[in-house]
């Protein structure tokens, strides 16, 4: 899943890559595992050769510098940013070192959003003038009007629902205020708890807050020793652990397992994911394939600790591909090609 750190200028990112990577960051970019209890209980069971989390490919999305052509800082660093999955919006409560003015992360808010409100708006005006004298999809243009007018209100595009029949006539247009974001404060020492009541209308954003500096020492311990030295240090635990933690309350996620002698893996999908859809996370031939989904919830698994015991005592079953896959069900897709 790809995930882009943004924010103003100085206010810590490069920091909270390193936290949530856990090591120093050169090329502003990582990969992240998304540490599951589950999966390590799965994995204690089936000792499998492999144990795959699911994963996090992060970049930062550094900021521009002065610019003396024809786009400002501002316009770059927009363009910079667009495509990914999710933004992990950092701001600033604390004076970091290399600021001119003072943290106020209510401002630098109000700031970034207005900006790529404002750049969606253009790409939306830009497309309706160019093709102004050729005959558009009457859908795809009152979908641009519905949607310019949620812009004119100050409203991000990520709020805004749509079908699957208007996702698809957007598909070329990358409009940034479409990628849902978490915000990330950066606090000071011991201030683990951001009252985010200060930010107003945050969009249905969740936000989550440490002292960045800490939460990068600590990640650079032994995996043993995080959770220790957080709660030590007054926070719930690793940067990564947390933050991965809202992402998936973000996006609405949820995992589901496949296990075994080989390999035991958890699958990040939308909550609400049939079990054909949720086939094709695996792979498309499973997905195009699919017949049926042997599957057990963790909790009765976990129950019996065995999937032979499970199917004796009735809760292994099959389920067609219309099933809703239930966080934490563990599954072996039947597929035919």
């Amino acid at each position: 899943m790809d995930a882009t750190i943004i924010g103003l200028a100085h206010v810590g990112k490069t920091t909270l890559l390193e936290a949530l990577a856990g090591r120093e960051i050169a090329a502003g970019i990582a990969t992240v595992p998304v540490r599951d209890a589950r999966l390590d209980a799965l994995t204690a069971i089936f000792n499998p050769k492999k144990t795959v989390y699911a994963e996090f490919r992060l970049r930062e999305a550094m900021w521009p510098g002065t610019d003396s052509g024809r786009k400002n800082e501002m316009e770059r660093y927009i363009q910079n940013v667009r495509g990914a999955k999710v933004f992990l919006h950092v701001l600033a409560a604390v004076q970091t070192p290399m600021m001119t003015e003072g943290a106020n992360p209510v401002r630098d808010l109000e700031k970034l959003d207005s900006e790529m409100i404002f750049a969606d708006l253009v790409s939306l005006d830009r497309y309706l003038e160019k093709n102004r004298k050729a005959k558009i999809d009457p859908n795809l243009e009152k979908l641009i009007v519905r949607l310019k007018e949620e812009l004119e209100n100050e409203t991000p595009l990520w709020t805004v629902e749509m079908t699957e029949a208007e996702e698809a006539l957007l598909a070329g247009f990358n409009l940034v205020t479409r990628t849902p974001q978490l915000i990330v404060v950066n606090t000071d020492e011991g201030a683990d708890d951001y009252d985010a009541s200060a930010f107003g209308k945050l969009n249905g954003r969740h936000v989550v807050s440490m002292n960045f500096p800490m939460a990068k020492e600590i990640s650079f311990l032994p995996r043993e020793e995080q959770f220790v030295f957080a709660q030590e240090m007054g926070m719930e635990g690793p940067a990564a652990d947390r933050v991965s933690k809202e992402v998936f309350r973000q996006l609405d996620l949820i995992s589901f397992f496949t296990v075994g002698e080989d390999e035991c893996r958890a699958w990040p999908i939308t909550r609400g994911t049939t079990a054909k859809r949720a086939a094709g996370q695996i792979h498309s031939d499973i997905e195009r394939g699919f017949i049926r989904a042997e599957l057990a919830g963790y909790d009765d698994f976990m129950a019996r600790k065995s999937l032979k015991q499970c199917k004796d005592d009735g809760v292994l079953r099959l389920e067609g591909k219309e099933y809703v896959v239930a966080d934490g069900d563990i599954i072996n897709f039947r597929f035919n090609v």
